[in-house]
């Protein structure tokens, strides 16, 4: 069983690099939504590849082939704009492999569809989860910058205290956990389409 060689990144290093990246590749900074396609296609000369079938194939919606040079995507994600959101999140996720794990790509070897399932099959549990959480963290980071989110909550602040004094005046009695959970729901209803990100993503 392969065991892709740990790179311990915490969470805030990992934020780091997603703004180093951002005040590399995105102008201005603070574009929402952050232009994913033309960072990938113009910026970095990646080839966005549409398979066929993706999805039920490998499970995933997309992958990085190990050349560095490609990232393939399930057609139908691609083609479909009702998927316009989740693909941004495929996209992002990508690259931070590229960003974060290049070191790692080197000793590893997939292009297709099979290669790519028999990489993962290789691979031990533990290094494949730390992997793609590291990829996600850099996804979410990306696609949603703190400053505008902070500046869109601030702007919700009127609505939130509403919902929550509604809540709290509510028939069924709600623990403050309780409440903070749907008043975050709540706003990340309003604002999620803004950054052509799942509504989870906000969250």
């Amino acid at each position: 069983m392969q065991e892709i060689k740990q790179k311990r990144l915490t969470w805030d290093r990992i934020r780091r690099i997603v703004e180093e990246f951002r005040n590399e590749y995105i102008d201005p900074v603070d574009t929402i939504p952050v232009p994913i396609h033309k960072i990938i296609e113009f910026k970095l000369g990646l080839e966005i590849q549409p398979i066929y079938g993706l999805k039920d194939k490998v499970d995933k919606e997309g992958f990085l082939q190990s050349n560095l040079t490609t990232i393939s995507v399930d057609s139908k994600t691609y083609l479909d704009d009702r998927y316009k959101f989740r693909l941004n999140f495929t996209l992002a996720h990508e690259i931070g492999h590229l960003i974060l794990h290049a070191e790692q790509y080197k000793n590893i070897n997939f292009a297709s569809e099979k290669e790519f399932i028999e990489f993962q099959q290789s691979v031990d549990e533990e290094s494949l989860e730390w992997f793609e959480k590291q990829a996600n963290e850099f996804a979410g980071r990306l696609l949603v910058p703190i400053d505008n989110l902070r500046k869109l909550v601030a702007a919700e602040k009127n609505h939130c205290k509403q919902f929550t004094e509604k809540l709290k005046n509510g028939v069924e009695e709600l623990s403050d956990k309780e409440i903070e959970s749907f008043v975050i729901d709540a706003l990340a209803s309003r604002i999620y389409k803004k950054f052509e990100v799942s509504k989870d993503v906000v969250k």
